[in-house]
């Protein structure tokens, strides 16, 4: 993930896979539409608290939100559509007891231990 200059592409690339305007990204996040016009073109990019309410309004990490401005390192570069992008996001709302975090975190490492996750991981890339 290029850090800053990837941004306007990618969330262009956001809003074509919502079919949403800059106008309606706007909207769901409170800011103005010229804001968002600034940013799709690359004028500015958003600072760390606009990350957080346009990762919120795209229901997508903050934390990549935040890495694509460039106000944090990138964990690991992760597609746009990366499906665990969206699971991340989805933890990271969920408030859970402690039983059901417990309960989660054993459901995937049973997952990842299992045969079917073993012949996945094996299999080769298919980009």
């Amino acid at each position: 993930m290029s850090v800053g200059d990837d941004f306007p592409s990618w969330l262009k690339r956001q809003l074509h896979r919502r079919e949403w305007s800059a106008a309606e990204l706007a909207r769901r996040m409170g800011v103005s539409p010229a804001r968002v016009s600034e940013w799709l073109a690359g004028k500015y990019l958003p600072n760390p608290a606009s990350c957080l309410r346009l990762a919120d309004a795209l229901n997508v990490d903050a934390d990549e939100v935040l890495a694509r401005a460039g106000h944090r390192e990138p964990t690991e570069p992760l597609a746009p559509d990366d499906s665990r992008s969206r699971i991340i996001a989805l933890v990271k709302r969920v408030q859970m007891t402690p039983q059901q975090a417990d309960g989660l975190e054993a459901m995937l490492m049973a997952w990842l231990e299992s045969p079917i996750a073993a012949e996945i991981d094996d299999a080769p890339d298919e980009t």
